[in-house]
């Protein structure tokens, strides 16, 4: 690790005797490989190669594949294209990471994985997703956001982070998303409040919140207040009656959300002090 860490040239020739040895478990040998990626590439792909080749059982091969795309490194498309005719997994992980080393049909290689419903490869595309920029990644959410509603998103707990995160780089897309979701599943406009509700952009989580408060049920008017709540919006009589009972329980939140609307309920009427005097005195 301290090879990785630090990039030391002068561990490779340890780090290759050591992935060489015949005693080396598989587990060492990819230890070492994930340090060499690191110090030196062009040896580290070499033993990479010659590691993928020898192996023959397909999980094994996979998580060889996995190391090789995590290390972030400048991967050759010549050894990508190992990866092709080894299974759908492998060669949609292979299609993913050239179009992200070319710049060509990134859109339908990344939609290719995350339909695909393979947990670790979705991980790392996701990963992925987030070292391209907005106007890459933009369409890409969409599009899984879009599948999702449409039924055909094999592993939907990604549309959660997905939202999130379109949220930020393109709401307007996503208010398309939101107001798609609110007319076709209630149960998918809840997921995607939820991704909406931890964006890193809170004005925009607002803003989109409100286009939709109403046209759910009343989960999702609960978290789109919430949403609300947390911008600088003034807020309506009605909107405070709504955070009000979503503070209360009665908007069918789980229990740190319910928390938040309680503080914020209470931050709104200019009473967290009060609060907090009335928590200390319970104390004592």
């Amino acid at each position: 690790r301290t090879a990785e860490r630090h990039r030391t040239a002068a561990a490779v020739p340890s780090l290759v005797a050591f992935a060489s040895a015949t005693d080396a478990t598989r587990s060492e040998r990819l230890a070492c490989l994930s340090a060499l990626l690191a110090t030196d590439l062009e040896t580290g792909l070499e033993m990479w190669t010659e590691l993928f080749e020898a192996t023959s059982s397909n999980a094994a091969r996979l998580r060889t594949a996995l190391l090789l795309l995590a290390s972030e490194q400048p991967v050759p498309v010549e050894t990508l294209a190992l990866l092709e005719g080894r299974g759908e997994v492998l060669e949609a992980l292979g299609s993913a990471a050239t179009a992200v080393s070319t710049g060509t049909d990134r859109v339908a290689a990344f939609e290719r994985i995350l339909s695909g419903g393979h947990r670790l490869s979705i991980a790392w595309a996701m990963t992925a997703l987030l070292g391209l920029p907005p106007e890459v990644t933009s369409p890409i959410y969409t599009s899984m956001l879009e599948t999702l509603i449409d039924g055909r998103l094999a592993a939907p707990v990604v549309a959660i982070e997905a939202a999130s995160r379109l949220t930020a780089v393109d709401p307007e897309a996503m208010i398309g998303i939101l107001e798609a979701a609110a007319a076709k599943d209630e149960a998918i406009l809840e997921a995607l409040l939820v991704g909406v509700l931890s964006s890193t952009d809170r004005a925009a989580a607002g803003r989109l919140a409100r286009r939709v408060l109403g046209l759910g049920g009343r989960r999702a008017d609960s978290l789109s207040i919430l949403a609300i709540a947390r911008t600088d919006e003034i807020l309506s009589p009605s909107d405070l009656d709504l955070l009000a009972q979503a503070a209360a329980g009665g908007g069918r939140l789980d229990p740190s959300l319910e928390v938040q609307a309680a503080w914020l309920y209470l931050d709104r009427l200019d009473r967290t002090a009060d609060a907090l005097a009335d928590d200390a005195d319970a104390t004592r």
